[in-house]
């Protein structure tokens, strides 16, 4: 979607030139695809509608990844480094559109609310808590013993 987006945008096509050209740039066989098809017709016509048609057929997929994101904890045995790059991709995956700032941001105390409970307290004692995970797990990584 982001792709065709920045492609339409760079061509300057108007929503119904989008709308027309949109099923062309998904793959067979593919979830776009399928809800495309199951569309009506009139909503075919704007891609503001197939746009909103995708997303609304997302919603409970993402609301389930953003529920296991939010209850994400570490694994047994599970490197912190893992922890942090697993936290991170979920983050990217479930906030694709928010600011990389503001990913980074969450990723980190989706982070540090998923640490067991000494380390949590260590990284939250931190006097000016880092902005991102890489930051914190240099500062924590040596008291996890």
């Amino acid at each position: 979607m982001e792709y065709f987006e920045r492609v339409a945008l760079a061509i300057d096509w108007d929503d119904k030139k989008k709308a027309k050209l949109f099923p062309a740039f998904l793959p067979n066989k593919s979830e776009g695809l399928r809800i495309y098809n199951s569309l009506s017709d009139a909503d075919k016509k704007s891609f503001k509608k197939i746009k909103e048609g995708i997303q609304e057929s997302e919603k409970p997929k993402r609301n389930l990844m953003v529920q296991k994101l939010l209850n994400a904890k570490r694994n047994q045995n599970e490197e912190l480094s893992h922890l942090a790059d697993r936290i991170i991709d979920m983050t990217n995956k479930v906030y694709c559109n928010a600011k990389i700032n503001i990913r980074r941001l969450l990723a980190r105390d989706i982070f540090i609310n998923s640490l067991n409970s000494p380390l949590k307290i260590k990284a939250l004692a931190i006097p000016e808590l880092p902005e991102t995970i890489d930051e914190i797990l240099n500062l924590i990584s040596p008291m996890d013993l």
